[in-house]
């Protein structure tokens, strides 16, 4: 059994697309996870794919009930920088982040952290193709400015 969690403002656009896509090309890892916009933070917590494991629960509950939150919440990237203390802590995350964007899954024992743009996105240009076929599975703008919020209302009016 999976859980899949998803940001408040993140929106599913593709929904012909099954989740096993993702769980197959991850390799059926306890977490499936997308690479971050900005190379400071390597994962993106907006979209989430976790398995019902023990794994998935010891990390979760050490994420939760852990200083790591507390230590985190006033910090840049918040919970995803907890997150990514515990992944590399743990074996899953290497110390340094790639040098180079992802162009395929990185697969670790646990882990799958899937390249820019394949889970989600927060560019409104690529949510849809020139002929309006979905490009990306979920919108998750990040509301940094008004022309975000104006860009999700523009892409769920479509």
């Amino acid at each position: 059994a999976y859980v899949v969690w998803i940001d408040a403002d993140a929106v599913v656009l593709d929904q012909a697309t099954p989740l096993e896509v993702f769980l197959k090309e991850s390799g059926g890892r306890d977490l499936v996870i997308q690479e971050d916009l900005s190379p400071e933070c390597r994962v993106n917590c907006g979209v989430m794919i976790i398995r019902a494991s023990q794994w998935s629960m010891e990390v979760f509950r050490a994420l939760w009930e852990g200083n790591l939150s507390r230590k985190h919440h006033c910090k840049p990237y918040y919970e995803q920088s907890a997150l990514v203390r515990l992944l590399v802590e743990g074996g899953e995350l290497g110390r340094r982040p790639p040098e180079t964007r992802l162009q395929e899954a990185q697969l670790f024992d646990h882990l799958c952290v899937l390249p820019l743009g394949r889970l989600q996105t927060n560019r409104l240009r690529e949510v849809t193709s020139p002929e309006g076929d979905n490009k990306t599975f979920i919108f998750h703008p990040l509301f940094a400015s008004e022309q975000f919020a104006e860009d999700k209302a523009e892409a769920l009016r479509n």
